[in-house]
């Protein structure tokens, strides 16, 4: 590996990795949905919304997923897809809702008709790192790379 970047909490030896920025989730739906009319969504309205899960394998997005299953959160789950890339297009011609990283929320909210809303639930912010091996530590090549990602993504803290 060069360089990840995202919430991989299972990369630990022989990795280096700094923050980028800390998010939080936030509920995305369609322009034309019901609570796209609303100014916040209601624990009552998530629950009775229709929602498509992301299940993104090797990541730590479903410790939101554990977080609303402790606190006895039930979603009606009608679709589960492996990653966020078709989450804009599932959303827009659906009336389902998805908990989504906030920056993510932001990218493809006006080219999909899309809008974000704060989440119900109380969830955990999320780090955002980048990640890089032990082996290209020291490469020029890769101290670039990662100074060019540092200076246009993180946040500065």
């Amino acid at each position: 590996m060069d360089i990840a970047i995202g919430l991989l909490p299972q990369l630990k030896a022989g990795v280096f990795q700094r923050r980028l920025f800390l998010q939080r989730y936030v509920c995305l739906f369609s322009g034309t949905h019901p609570l796209a009319r609303k100014r916040s969504v209601s624990l009552k309205d998530f629950s009775a919304a229709d929602h498509v899960l992301v299940q993104a394998a090797g990541t730590g997005h479903g410790k939101a997923d554990d977080v609303m299953a402790a606190q006895g959160i039930h979603r009606r789950i009608r679709l589960k897809v492996p990653h966020f890339v078709a989450i804009g297009h599932i959303l827009r011609s659906s009336g389902m809702i998805a908990t989504v990283p906030e920056r993510l929320a932001q990218s493809i909210a006006e080219p999909f008709g899309l809008v974000w809303r704060p989440h119900p639930v109380a969830l955990p912010q999320i780090a955002i790192n980048l990640f890089w091996h032990a082996k290209v530590h020291r490469d020029p090549g890769n101290q670039w790379l990662r100074g060019l990602l540092f200076d246009n993504f993180a946040d500065g803290d």
